[in-house]
């Protein structure tokens, strides 16, 4: 979490940085093209006037030369002629003098203009300079609000640090005063036959449960890593994103076998419950609440006996992607009533499982789990599920052609410390 500010700092100073350099640029070129328009113009009208006044002197001059050569020729021909030329002469004079007034004005018109161009570049210029010294300032007050962010957060973190070690200190503190008092509770009180029979029930229960979460454990790693090599060929036949198990966050109540109920938020009366409900934290913190089917509802694994109408069922998950389930299923015994019930019309590209009779494996039904797959996928399995043993054992699971991999590792029997669990591998 302290990264990402300061990444997040440096990227914004990156960023005003770049604005002002862009801005310095875009100012820079501004001002080079202004400045070589105006010198363009100016160039350009000199020479529009000095062409303009080496023309019209030209003219004058032709136009000159042509009447006075005309009139000396006339003045000895037409005296009446002189007159009218002299007028021509002088109206003529009248006009190029009108024509030269207005050059000058333009003249005049275009170097006030120019002057404009100059005043409007030396504000240009201030008002750069304006900028500049804005963005000066700006860089050092954010450099100024970096520095209080960096002391902000090393204070944050010395603060954190003397109350992380202030709040181990008081819980060290009321953990001893706590076991102080339960230990003079305990001296106060004497133990009855049934609190050390209920104790000595609960040792058995926590010492059985961390053998199986230590198994637990053990088939959780296995099962992760065959979820590595089976993701991607399950993402690729049914969906972009597979998720492969929800966890179960609830937690209920767990039955002691002794009449007891403990609830995790209030404790029994009495020594014995103290007792009780300090184990029971215990078992509890090793295997996570339990649910009435006998399984975790944190981890989700099932180690069932028997299938009844609370987990009937239990065997099968939902599975993500193009299939909706895959089976509810009740594997004690195949009745009129269960038979075929592993088998559920699949979502998706695949038509149907198999038509099942869980009850005995004989030369009838035999292999009746597997059936064509009309789709991508030739077949499930080869399946007896009389009794698992070293023959049959995860017979369920087969190598499948097209996009996926493997269903299941099934032993359907009987739930036994071999097999448990190891029907809820489906992918």
């Amino acid at each position: 979490m302290a990264r990402s500010p300061q990444a997040l700092e440096e990227r914004l100073k990156q960023e005003q940085r770049e604005e002002v350099q862009a801005l310095k640029e875009a100012h820079r070129r501004t001002l080079e093209i202004l400045r070589q328009q105006s010198e363009q113009e100016l160039q350009t009208l000199r020479y529009e006037l000095e062409d303009e006044g080496k023309a019209m002197l030209a003219s004058l001059r032709s136009e000159l030369n042509h009447l006075h050569a005309t009139a000396v020729e006339h003045l000895k021909q037409i005296h009446l002629k002189e007159n009218t030329v002299a007028k021509k002469e002088l109206e003529n004079e009248q006009e190029l003098l009108g024509r030269i007034s207005d050059l000058q004005v333009d003249v005049c018109s275009r170097s006030n203009r120019i002057t404009d161009l100059d005043h409007e570049i030396h504000s240009l210029n201030q008002t750069i300079d304006t900028m500049t010294r804005e963005l000066e300032l700006k860089g050092k007050e954010v450099a100024h609000e970096q520095d209080l962010g960096k002391r902000h957060e090393r204070e944050l973190g010395d603060l954190s640090v003397v109350h992380h070690r202030e709040t181990h200190i008081m819980l060290a503190d009321f953990n001893k005063a706590q076991e102080v008092l339960k230990d003079k509770i305990s001296a106060l009180q004497i133990l009855r036959p049934e609190d050390l029979a209920a104790i000595a029930e609960l040792r058995a229960m926590v010492t059985e449960r961390e053998t199986l979460v230590k198994k637990l454990v053990d088939d959780k790693k296995f099962c992760q890593l065959e979820l590595v090599n089976r993701e991607t060929g399950f993402s690729k036949g049914f969906s972009s994103c597979a998720n492969v198990g929800v966890i179960n966050p609830l937690k209920v109540k767990v039955p002691l076998g002794l009449g007891v109920h403990l609830d995790l938020g209030r404790p029994a009366d009495g020594r014995l419950g103290h007792v009780l409900h300090a184990l029971h934290r215990a078992a509890v913190g090793l295997l996570g609440p339990w649910d009435s089917a006998g399984r975790s509802a944190e981890c989700g694994w099932l180690a069932q006996k028997k299938s009844t109408p609370e987990n009937s069922g239990a065997y099968s998950e939902a599975l993500e992607g193009t299939i909706s389930k895959v089976a509810n299923c009740a594997c004690a015994e195949s009745t009129s009533e269960n038979s075929g019930v592993y088998s559920e019309a699949l979502e998706g590209t695949i038509s149907k499982v198999a038509n099942c009779a869980c009850a005995e494996s004989t030369s009838e039904n035999s292999g009746v789990y597997s059936e064509a797959l009309e789709g991508t996928i030739s077949k499930v399995a080869n399946c007896a599920c009389a009794e698992s043993t070293s023959e049959n054992s995860g017979v369920y699971s087969e190598a499948l052609e097209g996009t996926i991999s493997k269903v299941a590792n099934c032993a359907c029997a009987e739930s036994t410390s071999e097999n448990s669990g190891s029907l809820l591998g489906s992918t």
